[in-house]
C-alpha cells in the first residue's frame, strides 16, 4: 500500500471487482454447463467463447491492478472505454469510475508508483 488512499481504495476494489466478474463468467458456465453444451444451436460456440475471453480479460484486469502494472491500467481504461457502450449501466458505471481516475489523479499516481 501506498498511503495514498483514494489509489490504494482504486487498486483493491479495481482488483476484487475484476477478481470476482472473472470468477462469475466460469461459474455461469458450470452451472449452466449441462444446458449450454446440450443445446445444438449453432451460436453456442461463440457464447461460450465470448464467456470464457470476458472471464480471462476481467482475470487479466485484477492482477493487472493487483501487480500495479502500467498494462492492468491501460486494460483497465480499454475496458472503460468499451463499457460506454453498455448502455446504461455500463455506461453509468464506466463515467463515474473514469471521474474518479480524473478526478485523483489516479492515472499519475499510479505511473509514479510504478
Amino acid at each position: 500500500m501506498t498511503g495514498n488512499k483514494p489509489i490504494d481504495a482504486f487498486k483493491l476494489l479495481g482488483f476484487l471487482f475484476f477478481l470476482l466478474t472473472g470468477c462469475l463468467h466460469f461459474i455461469m458456465l458450470l452451472v449452466f454447463a449441462n444446458e449450454i453444451f446440450n443445446q445444438n444451436h449453432p451460436g453456442i460456440g461463440y457464447f461460450i467463447a465470448v464467456v470464457v475471453f470476458l472471464g480471462f480479460l476481467h482475470f487479466l484486469i485484477a492482477l493487472g491492478l493487483r501487480l500495479e502494472k502500467k498494462w492492468g491500467f491501460l486494460c483497465l481504461k480499454i475496458y472503460l472505454g468499451l463499457s460506454l457502450l453498455a448502455f446504461p449501466i455500463g455506461t453509468y458505471f464506466g463515467i463515474k469510475i473514469s471521474k474518479f481516475i480524473k478526478n485523483y489523479n489516479i492515472k499519475e499516481e499510479f505511473y509514479k508508483i510504478i
